[in-house]
């Protein structure tokens, strides 16, 4: 662990529990402020326009669809990256907003619904099963619309 990095990678070796994802996920639906009505914000509202901006697409035009993003199946037709989110393009500056690992693990935060999901697995690699997809799918069918009206 306290090795020099054989190879640079943005997001290689970082570590966080699932509570610090589901709040980071809550301020997002939040866009940034913290969820607890105490109007702290963990983010400035600008600063979160500009996570989830597309930061992308005018540079990845050309790249092939069979190259998922996140291992999700996803093509570059429909996800593009923010600063440390990948991001709905239908929904940027307040949409759906995503990212995972490399095992699987992933979290997701759609203000949409109010809803954040975090799931932590231990799936090398993750492009290998469609978890994410079928989680996702899951979710979409099983957790309503709008679940305040529900609860």
């Amino acid at each position: 662990v306290f090795l020099p990095p054989v190879f640079c990678s943005g997001g290689g070796g970082l570590m966080s529990t699932v509570d610090d994802y589901m709040r980071f996920g809550e301020c997002l639906v939040m866009k940034g402020a913290f969820p607890d009505g105490s109007g702290r914000r963990l983010l400035q509202e600008s600063s979160f326009m500009m996570m989830t901006k597309d930061h992308t697409s005018s540079i990845c035009k050309n790249v092939p669809p069979t190259y998922a993003i996140n291992g999700t199946g996803s093509d570059m037709e429909r996800k593009a990256f923010g600063i440390g989110v990948c991001v709905d393009k239908g929904s940027i500056g307040g949409g759906f907003f995503e990212w995972g690992g490399l095992t699987s693990a992933v979290w997701w935060a759609d203000p949409r619904r109010e809803l954040v999901a975090v799931c932590f697995t231990q799936l090398m690699n993750s492009f290998v099963y469609p978890f994410r997809t079928e989680l996702k799918e899951i979710v979409e069918k099983y957790v309503p619309e709008n679940l305040n009206s529900k609860l």
